[in-house]
């Protein structure tokens, strides 16, 4: 289902032309099914390893940045993989969360 999801969402943006009888019912049954899913793959200890290796490098990376007066800029970037075992390590969205929005 997620790769489904990811196909659609990037033909959306291509503008490539969607199956006729898609409609925005099943896009947001399915943008459901593909968040709920992440979350709970990416939730409680799983998160916790998975964000660990994270969070040693963010302060690795500030404590050096501190360490030099004219570092100007440092940026960190991530990706589905990383990001949303942060999200719900920090508590700022989980399974129950997307279902309360699915329903409305």
């Amino acid at each position: 289902m997620c790769d489904l999801y990811e196909t659609l969402y990037s033909d959306l943006y291509l503008g490539r032309p969607l199956p006729t009888s898609y409609n925005e019912g099943d896009n947001k049954n399915l943008k459901y099914i593909y968040e709920y899913y992440n979350a709970l793959l990416f939730d409680g200890n799983f998160a916790k390893v998975l964000s660990t290796p994270f969070f040693r490098m963010l302060g690795t990376t500030l404590s050096d940045a501190l360490k030099k007066i004219n570092l100007k800029f440092t940026m960190v970037v991530g990706h589905r993989s990383n990001l949303l075992p942060l999200v719900t390590l920090l508590n700022l969205t989980s399974a129950d969360c997307l279902t309360q929005k699915w329903k409305g």
